[in-house]
């Protein structure tokens, strides 16, 4: 779980490292990378002391990733719609380097 980070002009940026083992299948007949599927799951901090805040339902929504994806493809920027979600936040991923993911939300 990512610390908790206030909206400034909307978005918010984590700078979060996971460090997991990772194991990817490949196809025997093909040599192709089979999908390797990531769920992220935004949720929206509770405040206890705003009576007007508090939100029905705190999880704004989901991104599904495929990390085969990122394999090889140096850097990249993409940006998802969160799924299972009331608002049109989006979340953007941006891949530099075989360690480094940075996640930006936009909630518009």
């Amino acid at each position: 779980m990512t610390p908790y980070l206030k909206l400034k002009d909307h978005p918010v940026v984590w700078s979060q490292t996971l460090d997991p083992i990772l194991k990817f299948d490949i196809d025997r007949e093909t040599t192709q990378i089979l999908p390797n599927p990531l769920k992220l799951v935004v949720i929206q901090r509770i405040n206890h002391e705003d009576p007007h805040g508090l939100p029905q339902s705190p999880r704004l929504g989901a991104i599904y990733l495929n990390l085969a994806e990122y394999i090889n493809q140096g850097n990249v920027e993409r940006r998802y719609l969160l799924k299972e979600s009331k608002t049109n936040a989006t979340l953007k991923v941006l891949h530099y380097s075989p360690d480094i993911i940075l996640l930006l939300l936009i909630n518009r």
